[in-house]
């Protein structure tokens, strides 16, 4: 096959950049693979890239944070006023 256009550090650096700017769709990591490494690629082939980078489908979301423990009794309160 074709060598690829980006090293295994540059993929590394890829992979750091998509985590630490929460970079979601195909085209936030094709403008960043542009702005970064100056290579363009297909849709398709970053949605391989991103693959084999370990990410997946699925629609992100914002994991909510752990309830208090006295939560059950909070919600006692603000149900009798």
């Amino acid at each position: 096959g074709r060598k690829t256009k980006l090293t295994e550090k540059q993929f590394q650096q890829l992979k750091e950049n998509i985590i630490n700017k929460q970079l979601t769709s195909v085209r936030e990591v094709k403008h960043e693979i542009l702005k970064e490494f100056d290579v363009i690629y297909s849709d398709r082939q970053i949605r391989r890239i991103m693959k084999q980078l370990g990410f997946g489908y699925g629609k992100p979301y914002i994991i909510p944070a752990e309830a208090p423990e006295d939560a059950i009794e909070q919600l006692k309160k603000t149900q009798k006023e």
